[in-house]
């Protein structure tokens, strides 16, 4: 029987995962201003997921 454990983002830092220009959620600010581009307005970003454990069993018969 083999036993693993796997801890990923281990010190619990926020991070973007993703991100995408001219998003398709774009922000309050952007509507109004009628604001297009490349900038931080018209992202859309995704964060990481926090810490995370994985706890798997092997058994071999």
């Amino acid at each position: 029987m083999n036993l693993n454990l796997s801890i990923t983002n281990i010190l619990n830092t926020m991070y973007i995962a993703d991100a995408q220009n001219n998003g398709a959620f774009p922000s309050t600010t952007s509507i109004n201003t009628l604001s297009t581009g490349f900038n931080s307005r018209t992202s859309t970003v995704f964060f990481g997921q926090g810490r995370r454990f994985v706890i798997g069993v092997r058994a071999t018969f």
